[in-house]
């Protein structure tokens, strides 16, 4: 079945753990789960800390590509490398997290990390069956395409013989760059392997191929292929800022409303693509950046960060988070952090209902693993993919303290595993 397990994988590694809520002063209690779902491996990972050493705390969520190995670097690094910040020390949480996201990207780049990051994504690596890279469902460069897009091309492509050639509503007796093509009309220059991140210009990013009229990469390749969307929260005192850079998503539940701490970064969207197309690169019809990536910021995908003609946040994929920064209230009830798996299927509003109609009467974990188990697909062919992909969610519940359950045991610290080291 291509990228898809015949069968999901819907095994739990779920972690809990207790703090002092910054909101009331009672206790905090937090769950995360991951499963692996119908994908052939888990590329998912995350943080969960509630004392960096200074009182503040840290969740968030890693939603890995081309293998594992970048979002388990980041799961490893990414709170070191915070408290290394000088405006960190200083109290500036967001830009400090910048520079984290940005400071990661050079860890990355570096041939002092190359064997470490190769280990973490080869210890995490669960392949099963059948299929790989350039498999049936991935194109060239071994990224997933969704059974929704396999449809679509397949629509498209039959429209177009059946109208010699064209795209069905179009002039352009030559079809556009697509998935299909992708895979065998790679040039030359992307299946060079380099020591590193080049230097190129933006000239030199993408051209037209003249006998199709397709735009093609020409970016040279870089050592480590894999990336990752991160979403992070810093909890300091009653202060939360979440720096998120890709299309993993974090929400709050404020009294009865949902509050979004972020907002997805997708390559068709006006602003990211103005950006893609100013770095040189372009969005095709399937709105994937250079007719691969379908993300538009990330930490990682180095591949995607060598003009020298910008800056590191003008790239055309680019590690630079957008921030949000509120201050807790009394009423705020609790916070949910996951990648695009749990998005896809449910809305902001869906998800906070969700935990909300449970929160009283179940455990935190309890809640986050029924949430997995309602939304992973029977069959991500009739889903259109929806419900097929790794899965990750954390849940904050800032009111813990103040609830009165009848579980029949304690939600505290280790009642599924430790907090996150």
């Amino acid at each position: 079945m291509g990228a898809y397990l015949s069968s999901p994988n819907c095994e739990k590694n779920t972690t809990t753990g207790s703090s002092q809520s910054p909101v009331n002063g009672t206790t905090l209690e937090w769950s995360a789960t991951d499963m692996q779902g119908w994908r052939k491996s888990m590329e998912d990972a995350h943080i969960t800390k509630t004392d960096l050493g200074d009182g503040n705390m840290c969740f968030a969520v890693f939603d890995g590509h081309g293998g594992s190995g970048v979002a388990r670097f980041c799961e490893k690094h990414m709170v070191d490398v915070l408290r290394e910040q000088e405006v960190y020390k200083g109290g500036d949480i967001g830009k400090a997290l910048k520079e984290t996201f940005h400071g990661l990207d050079d860890m990355i780049d570096s041939s002092e990390y190359r064997e470490e990051i190769g280990r973490l994504g080869a210890e995490k690596k669960e392949l099963v069956g059948e299929g790989g890279k350039g498999s049936e469902g991935e194109d060239a460069d071994g990224e997933k395409m969704r059974p929704s897009e396999a449809i679509e091309l397949f629509q498209k492509l039959l429209s177009m013989s059946r109208n010699g050639g064209k795209e069905e509503g179009g002039d352009d007796t030559k079809p556009k760059e697509d998935s299909a093509s992708k895979a065998v009309e790679t040039s030359s220059a992307e299946t060079t392997p380099t020591v590193g991140r080049q230097r190129v210009l933006s000239t030199s990013v993408s051209t037209v191929d003249p006998r199709t009229g397709k735009q093609q990469c020409l970016l040279p390749d870089h050592p480590v292929h894999a990336g990752c969307t991160s979403v992070v929260a810093v909890v300091k005192g009653k202060e939360i800022t979440v720096a998120n850079a890709g299309d993993s998503r974090a929400v709050l539940r404020r009294k009865d409303s949902v509050f979004p701490l972020s907002y997805d970064h997708k390559p068709a969207s006006e602003i990211e693509s103005e950006r893609i197309k100013k770095a040189g690169g372009f969005v095709n019809q399937f709105g994937r950046v250079n007719g691969n990536l379908n993300l538009s910021r990330s930490i990682g995908d180095l591949k995607y960060k060598q003009n020298i003609e910008v800056k590191r946040e003008e790239q055309m994929i680019t590690a630079e988070p957008d921030l949000i920064t509120t201050t807790l209230e009394d009423g705020d009830e609790f916070i949910i952090i996951g990648c695009d798996g749990i998005w896809d299927c449910l809305t902001n509003e869906e998800a906070c209902d969700f935990v909300s109609s449970r929160i009283e009467t179940m455990k935190v974990s309890d809640i986050v693993e029924e949430c997995l188990n309602t939304i992973v697909s029977e069959d991500p062919r009739a889903t259109q993919g929806i419900g097929g992909d790794n899965m990750t969610l954390v849940v904050v519940d800032l009111k813990a303290g103040l609830r009165e359950k009848n579980l029949g045991g304690g939600a505290g610290e280790g009642a599924k595993g430790g907090e996150d080291e």
